[in-house]
């Protein structure tokens, strides 16, 4: 079954940290909005048909099924005749086309164990590609729930693809010698780092930190502990640092913690503690007038 996500006009407002898995809901879209999704997606279709058709074949294309649109009767019947799909003899394409479609979203792939576990890990990965960007906290994917072994492989796969996004609130303040003074704390979702266990956390490879002061986010750093724990780094993002001393000395000192991870005995990935240890990176005095 299709799941999509929650309407925008809806009472239940869209959930990112549950619902990023879903379809997007094209019922608030306009006509040219779809048509651009469409024509975006490489989506074949034609501009006269309603806009609920349109819909349809966006529903379609998010799930790489394929476009029956530009087909004439021959090719349909064909296609009807290769899947064993009965079918009538008369010259209109519109039932061979509701055929075709019917059988596509009834489809099943039950086999799917049986493919080499090298191969499902690699279709793992190319759906967890396609989720998005960074996610602050983000529930388990129900791939992952669905046996012992899919969890087993999906899981490292999920953790190691997704960019997590920690967002650290940053409080100015004006001490006596005119200088910036900032304490930091850790946003909300605070619970998703400290119940995700621990064997779960070493699993993560990329981070996204954003600090945020009087509500604006400012720039970003991409934390990268993949691979070799000598290549693990630290990429600020969003402005450039290199006339700003506040920001360079942010990110130099993420580094360093960078670095004192990847050194550390074992070098056995994300650990709870280092959580904080990112917060406090920000909770210092910057010799900086303001």
């Amino acid at each position: 079954m299709v799941q999509y996500a929650a309407r925008a006009a809806s009472h239940k407002a869209y959930n990112v940290h549950e619902d990023y898995w879903k379809l997007s809901n094209s019922d608030d879209l306009s006509h040219d909005q779809v048509t651009t999704a469409l024509t975006s997606l490489g989506y074949t279709f034609s501009t006269s048909v309603p806009d609920a058709r349109l819909k349809q074949l966006l529903s379609r294309a998010e799930r790489s099924l394929i476009s029956y649109e530009k087909c004439d009767r021959e090719e349909l019947a064909g296609f009807c005749t290769s899947r064993k799909l009965t079918f009538t003899g008369e010259d209109d394409v519109t039932p061979l086309l509701k055929i075709l479609e019917h059988a596509d979203e009834g489809a099943k792939f039950v086999r799917f164990t049986e493919l080499p576990a090298e191969m499902r890990v690699r279709i793992y990965g190319l759906h967890f590609e396609t989720l998005g960007t960074a996610f602050e906290a983000p529930v388990q994917p129900p791939i992952a729930k669905a046996s012992r072994l899919l969890r087993t492989e999906a899981l490292p796969v999920f953790y190691q693809s997704i960019t997590f996004l920690i967002t650290i609130h940053l409080n100015f303040q004006r001490n006596s010698h005119d200088y910036c003074v900032s304490t930091a704390m850790l946003m909300r979702p605070e619970a998703f780092w400290t119940q995700l266990p621990q064997r779960h956390l070493a699993m993560i490879t990329t981070l996204r930190i954003e600090d945020v002061v009087r509500n604006e986010t400012t720039p970003t750093y991409v934390v990268k502990l993949g691979g070799n724990p000598e290549t693990w780094s630290v990429v600020q993002v969003g402005a450039d640092p290199s006339d700003d001393v506040v920001l360079k000395q942010q990110e130099r000192a993420l580094q360093i913690l960078i670095d004192a991870m990847a050194a550390r005995s074992g070098s056995n990935g994300l650990q709870r503690g280092d959580l904080q240890e990112f917060v406090d990176r920000f909770n210092v005095n910057w010799v900086t007038r303001v």
